[in-house]
């Protein structure tokens, strides 16, 4: 059965705010992690670190929304890495000044469209297994490990 936390960890892979709002919305727990300890705030900054122009814009809007709704900043997955680390080793500035409390949470997001909304309650009624995070690619293409 296809679990909540882990279209989250999705969403936030792919920097889908409109999809982290309605799941936190729903009551998921933004500091889900995966198999390697990473939570959705992780991922948002390993895929950013990836990324450039609005496809950045569009992680960093995920990273306010999930920071938001509750996820903790100072989490640490199993390499002993936190958010922060990451990005600051990838060198994304603005999101490190985000994750240290210093950015603005001040974040726009676009109404789900009916075809995430319907996605939702198709994934609510027919339980299926979603395929590992960590091997999904990023918007443009790379991979998480």
């Amino acid at each position: 059965m296809i679990q909540p936390e882990a279209v989250l960890l999705y969403a936030a892979a792919i920097g889908d705010a409109g999809l982290i709002e309605a799941l936190t919305e729903e009551g998921v727990n933004v500091n889900v992690r995966d198999d390697q300890g990473r939570t959705p705030l992780m991922l948002t900054v390993l895929c950013a670190a990836r990324l450039r122009g609005r496809s950045i814009a569009r992680m960093r809007r995920a990273t306010k929304l999930l920071m938001c709704n509750g996820a903790d900043a100072a989490a640490v997955d199993h390499h002993g890495h936190t958010a922060a680390a990451l990005a600051e080793h990838f060198g994304q500035a603005p999101l490190v000044r985000l994750l240290s409390g210093q950015g603005s949470l001040v974040v726009e997001v676009r109404p789900i469209s009916p075809r995430k909304k319907a996605l939702l309650n198709w994934l609510k009624v027919h339980p299926q297994d979603i395929p590992d995070v960590a091997a999904l690619p990023c918007p443009d293409g790379a991979r998480l490990n």
